[in-house]
């Protein structure tokens, strides 16, 4: 009985792991043209409120044998600034495009990012959207932070 159990629990462990492992792969989008794993394309903030702080960082994961390098970026509007990695990225490490939006305005926005590296001459576009607004409702809130829908590895942007 008690081989049976031991059984189950190993049984059941390396389910886990395996499945855990499957789910960080599926919140990762494989760009197209590109040897590069993106955390997200598209960040949809939702409601924030005017004037607020806000940002997201897409992640790059470098998926080919030669470095990364991100010559620049650049956006479609004044009001988006990028930051980015400025070092080459091995294989296996992660670049960081970081996106400030200025929030001074109300009203829906969609603005992008282009990324171009060393992997091929077309941009990766990112991009970001969601509606600021004057005042919260009572139960309403901005969107803050990370859902569970998003991927975030632990390395600061140099």
């Amino acid at each position: 009985m008690l081989k049976l159990r031991l059984i189950i629990i190993v049984f059941i462990a390396l389910f886990l792991q395996v499945s855990g492992q499957d789910t960080l792969q599926n919140l990762m989008v494989k760009l197209e043209n590109y040897p590069l794993m993106v955390n997200k394309t598209v960040k949809d903030f939702g409601a924030i409120k005017q004037d607020s702080h806000t940002q997201f960082v897409f992640e790059l994961i470098n998926l080919d044998e030669k470095p990364l390098i991100i010559h620049t970026v650049s956006s479609s509007c004044g009001c988006t600034t990028p930051k980015w990695t400025k070092k080459p990225v091995r294989n296996g490490e992660v670049a960081k495009v970081k996106v400030i939006y200025d929030s001074s305005r109300a009203g829906r926005f969609d603005k992008s990012v282009f990324v171009y590296t060393n992997f091929n001459d077309q941009p990766i576009q990112l991009k970001i959207e969601g509606t600021v607004v004057t005042e919260m409702k009572e139960n309403g809130k901005a969107q803050k932070g990370v859902t569970k829908m998003e991927v975030h590895l632990n390395q600061n942007i140099n």
